[in-house]
């Protein structure tokens, strides 16, 4: 049963002289995303570059149960996407540290309003 939609955004740092440019780094991951739409492991996709600071951003929405599996969910897309155009994701952060983060970034937002 899916009960909300849950999208992340993550922004991926890309090293300069690897033979390839951002922005083509950023179509292959979209094109990997697609793929991942087509057989329905996720919503809907978006990927944006920014050359001058080397580094894009993928935004992933899935259906899920509840926040918790939405983000496992899109971020297990994410790295299978970064995974399928031959990159590696050294530092990938865990599951657990990822829910921390929101949990801290929500308290902050919470106290800041």
């Amino acid at each position: 049963m899916t009960d909300v939609m849950v999208a992340v955004e993550r922004s991926f740092l890309v090293p300069p002289g690897g033979g390839t440019s951002v922005h083509q780094r950023a179509e292959a991951v979209m094109a990997e995303l697609v793929e991942l739409s087509e057989i329905g492991t996720i919503l809907d996709s978006t990927v944006s570059a920014d050359a001058q600071r080397g580094e894009f951003t993928v935004e992933v929405t899935v259906a899920a149960e509840d926040l918790d599996d939405g983000i496992a969910r899109a971020m297990a897309a994410m790295r299978t996407a970064i995974h399928a155009v031959g990159d590696a994701t050294p530092g990938w952060p865990s599951h657990e540290d990822v829910m921390e983060m929101i949990a801290q970034t929500m308290r902050a937002e919470l106290v800041e309003a």
